[in-house]
């Protein structure tokens, strides 16, 4: 067994990735998991290149791709992470919602196990994740249960 392996079998916090060529919506993402007890600090990329790079180097419990982005797309980066990491759950996160009316079967093999807008509210990508990592539910940037 390698270290790397043991590590991540060894985690309490889930460690996600995050890939967008805004620095803006990277920066925006990271705020809206800072502080939450559940998460590590995330991992962040340029692009679907470098998202695969740090999925092989540092492996994450989920990534969060957005679909277009220059060097390698979002559904290309999903086509190869599911090829590498089969069992790594792949959240499409972009402003190209409507692109994204795929017939189900499809996405799946690709390896997505969801599309979020990121027009959409905040708490719906983070539903997302919680539901895709089995994780309770929480308030928005609150590392408090809700009761």
């Amino acid at each position: 067994m390698s270290a790397s392996s043991t590590f991540s079998g060894s985690r309490t916090k889930k460690r996600i990735l995050v890939a967008d060529d805004s620095p803006y919506m990277r920066a925006a993402v990271s705020n809206w998991f800072a502080g939450m007890p559940d998460f590590e600090p995330l991992l962040l990329a340029n692009n679907g290149a470098e998202a695969v790079e740090q999925a092989l180097a540092h492996e994450p419990d989920l990534a969060i791709l957005d679909l277009a982005m220059p060097v390698m797309d979002g559904l290309e980066a999903a086509r190869r992470l599911k090829a590498l990491k089969p069992h790594l759950p792949i959240i499409i996160f972009t402003l190209h919602g409507e692109t994204m009316r795929m017939k189900q079967e499809l996405l799946k093999a690709w390896g997505i196990a969801g599309i979020v807008r990121k027009d959409e509210a905040t708490g719906k990508l983070l539903d997302k994740v919680r539901e895709l990592l089995h994780l309770e539910s929480r308030p928005m940037g609150s590392g408090k249960p809700s009761f």
